[in-house]
């Protein structure tokens, strides 16, 4: 759900060409390659992917380790 209220808030902010950084290797992973068991959290993440590549040309879903992201980090803790 973090990452569609991110894209749903860098849509609202007018922003183009966003890359979304995340800690949740599993959401990445989906959002990448699209498979997955859980059919709840496929519906949520297919719905990301579309509004990606509607509302952003140019963006991507990265994963970078939270220790590797100490603002993440520091919000996370």
């Amino acid at each position: 759900m973090g990452l569609s209220h991110a894209i749903q808030w860098v849509h609202e902010l007018q922003l183009t060409n966003v890359d979304f950084e995340m800690d949740a290797k599993r959401v990445v992973d989906y959002d990448n390659k699209g498979s997955n068991d859980i059919p709840e959290f496929g519906a949520i993440i297919d719905d990301c992917r579309r509004r990606c590549c509607y509302w952003f040309e140019n963006s991507k879903v990265e994963v970078k380790r939270r220790q590797a992201n100490m603002v993440a980090h520091t919000l996370a803790g």
